[in-house]
């Protein structure tokens, strides 16, 4: 690997019919403060102006497939992946500006498998809440680590939180490529991040026990 695939964030982003709000999800991508980004879009056989879209932006790497859905999709993206770090931003999702960079801070000085940060749901109203991790589960039970903000749960409060929900969708993430090597599960209809964090997770775990 060469320093520049070393530094690289792929960021695959799935979309359906969603043109308008794929504009404002690039332009969240495109605000990042770190500078070495690689950005897919996963058109997963939409019907609207999305290909006229994307036509226009030769610095993306656009892929058409016909309907399969988001897990499809994702998997489709991950085989253009060409840096060290995968990101997925749903194309109906903002990132803050310094987003990519704090991940990739905290996965190289933590050493983590993976890391995910905070969010914020904005109803149609405009009114935003908080994520479910912040509201139902707090960070007072988690370990500190050496970075400002940043909490370390143990492989055993990993399992057990999301047993009982997906406590990181998948614009909140970011994990170093190997970590996705069996990709994406294209049977659920949703929730194919939960079905792929239930797995890592689980067998992280099952790892360390043997």
């Amino acid at each position: 690997m060469n320093v520049s695939n070393a530094d690289l964030i792929s960021v695959i982003i799935p979309t359906y019919n969603r043109a308008n709000l794929l504009l404002e999800a690039l332009a969240s991508v495109r605000q990042q403060t770190w500078p070495h980004v690689q950005i897919i879009v996963i058109d997963d056989g939409s019907t609207d102006n999305t290909s006229e879209l994307m036509a226009q932006m030769p610095d993306v790497c656009y892929v058409r497939q016909n309907h399969g859905g988001q897990g499809r999709a994702r998997n489709r993206g991950l085989r253009c992946v060409e840096g060290a770090f995968v990101s997925t931003l749903d194309s109906d999702d903002l990132w803050e500006p310094d987003f990519l960079e704090s991940c990739v801070r905290a996965i190289r000085t933590l050493h983590a498998d993976f890391v995910f940060s905070n969010w914020t749901v904005q109803a149609a109203d405009g009114e935003r809440y908080p994520s479910e991790f912040e509201a139902e589960y707090g960070w007072s039970d988690y370990r500190e680590t050496e970075l400002e903000d940043w909490r370390w749960l143990e492989p055993h409060q990993a399992r057990s939180s999301y047993v009982n929900a997906c406590i990181s969708p998948s614009s909140s993430l970011v994990m170093p490529r190997e970590f996705l090597s069996g990709g994406w599960s294209e049977e659920p209809i949703i929730a194919d991040d939960w079905h792929l964090l239930l797995r890592l997770v689980r067998s992280r775990l099952d790892g360390d026990q043997e």
